[in-house]
């Protein structure tokens, strides 16, 4: 049902006012329409004349949307959304599907396209976005699919620690496990090349959120400062992010020595006088 209403002062010198709502069956076309309301008493008529828009949300598809991703914290932008149906109405704005949260106020190009201008956020999400073609309507049921992402953790640099069985592994940002599986080690972190390096008893694990230790026990270990090492892209996640974006292939590493390497000291113990 289409519903307008007509607003009829009472009198001249009388500020108080009636509202008379009118309406308009159901399968009214979709359209631009004007309404007339008139009003008279013994002295004067009132006539007041407004234009409404008539559309049906049921009829209006979204196929897509560019871009359909985002880094979190970058500056403003403006995304485009395709689809079918779309109508000028003065007012369009992107919002997120489930929540009433408004993504940018949009602006309408042609019946099979939009643009909306996006806020940046803080935080990583991934979500639906739809449109809604009036300030006090729902949105359409249709929606297309937006991602704020956050950048995996970048390996940064690899040391020995001033203890020989220990490297520590440094981070561009913040890191957490993918998964809360209690059996992750050095496979999911290190290539097989790698791993051939250390002792099949190393440990890995995230000493801080930057930080990783790893820890070559037992013996048969060759690495040593100066090799490479291959570190997996997209095996730890930001930390607190509900959506990171993962790249592919290895970041290769050189091995440092550690901050304060030991310095060798030569004694030889033997008596001051050998004779028979």
């Amino acid at each position: 049902m289409f519903f307008c209403f007509c607003r009829h002062s009472s009198s001249s010198n009388d500020h108080t006012s009636n509202i008379i709502r009118v309406t308009a069956p159901t399968d009214l076309p979709a359209g631009t329409y004007s309404i007339l309301c008139t009003f008279s008493n013994s002295l004067v008529v009132e006539t007041e004349e407004a234009v409404f828009t008539v559309y049906n949300r049921s009829t209006i598809s979204l196929s897509s949307i560019s871009p359909s991703e985002a880094e979190i914290k970058s500056a403003s932008f403006n995304v485009t959304i395709t689809g079918t149906g779309f109508v000028d109405t003065g007012y369009i704005a992107c919002v997120k599907v489930g929540s009433s949260t408004k993504l940018g106020r949009g602006s309408f190009v042609s019946a099979t396209e939009a643009t909306c201008l996006f806020r940046t956020t803080a935080n990583s999400a991934l979500f639906n976005v739809s449109l809604v073609f009036g300030e006090n309507d729902p949105a359409v049921d249709s929606s297309v699919e937006f991602s704020f992402y956050a950048i995996q953790p970048q390996a940064l640099s690899l040391r020995f620690k001033d203890n020989p069985s220990k490297l520590l592994l440094t981070f561009d940002k913040p890191a957490e496990y993918i998964t809360e599986d209690p059996d992750l080690g050095c496979s999911d972190f290190f290539d097989r090349a790698t791993l051939g390096k250390f002792t099949s008893e190393t440990k890995c694990a995230l000493l801080t959120s930057k930080k990783m230790i790893i820890k070559l026990i037992g013996s048969g270990a060759t690495v040593a400062p100066g090799d490479t090492i291959n570190f997996k892209n997209g095996s730890l996640a930001a930390r607190g992010e509900e959506n990171t974006k993962f790249e592919s292939g290895n970041t290769t590493l050189t091995v440092g020595s550690p901050p304060n390497p030991p310095v060798p000291v030569i004694e030889i113990l033997a008596p001051t006088i050998i004779g028979e």
